[in-house]
């Protein structure tokens, strides 16, 4: 009994110290986005105001990100998360009970429960054996007295991630069409025929004169 009773407050101990120190995730206004095009490794960029963080594999030593959002209260808070390269990530949140996996993205809507909330990325069974990049963005919806959380959400643009940002390089053209060799080479085959049949008219002629 008493080694049961050590369990639980170690886990207690060990999941308060986690969640209390989450760093607070800051947000940019959307009319402020960078919205030029930020390769993962490079440093101090926040394309569409998206930040980036890594979970890593088999590493003790470095503890699963996790960020608190505060300021939520009647709100919901818009969760986009994208990975680079492709592979599986999950997010979750023990304050509303919310436990979300995707491969390559992960896009939801949900009510806050209090008005601070905390989320911490992590890797499931399924997730390949390596470290995962990814890019990931909270946005708290609009004043509620404005604007209907629920509405707010749906008017979202969640198609909108930093990989968007990708410009084709200027100058490309489309190849031109093949030609159609058989058609070619059909046209070629008539004229030799025809020649042919011309030579031996010809021969038949000399051979009658004759």
């Amino acid at each position: 009994m008493e080694t049961l009773v050590r369990d639980v407050l170690l886990v207690f101990v060990v999941v308060t110290y986690v969640l209390c120190d989450c760093p607070v995730f800051h947000s940019i206004n959307e009319a402020d986005y960078d919205r030029n095009y930020s390769a993962i490794t490079e440093i101090n960029k926040r394309p569409l105001g998206f930040a980036k963080a890594a979970v890593y594999y088999n590493k003790p030593t470095s503890p699963n990100p996790c960020f608190l959002v505060p300021g939520a209260s009647n709100r919901r808070i818009e969760i986009m998360v994208q990975t680079v390269p492709s592979g599986r990530i999950c997010v979750r949140s023990h304050d509303m009970q919310i436990d979300l996996c995707g491969q390559d993205k992960i896009v939801s809507c949900p009510q806050a429960s209090a008005n601070d909330m905390r989320f911490e990325f992590y890797c499931d069974s399924q997730c390949e054996e390596v470290d995962v990049d990814f890019w990931y963005r909270f946005t708290l919806s609009s004043d509620p007295a404005v604007l209907d959380p629920e509405l707010w959400c749906d008017r979202r643009e969640t198609d909108q991630f930093p990989d968007s940002l990708v410009v084709s390089l200027p100058g490309l053209t489309v190849p031109p069409a093949p030609t159609d060799t058989n058609q070619t080479s059909g046209g070629i085959t008539v004229i030799v025929q025809l020649g042919l049949m011309l030579v031996i008219s010809a021969v038949i002629a000399l051979m009658m004169n004759n």
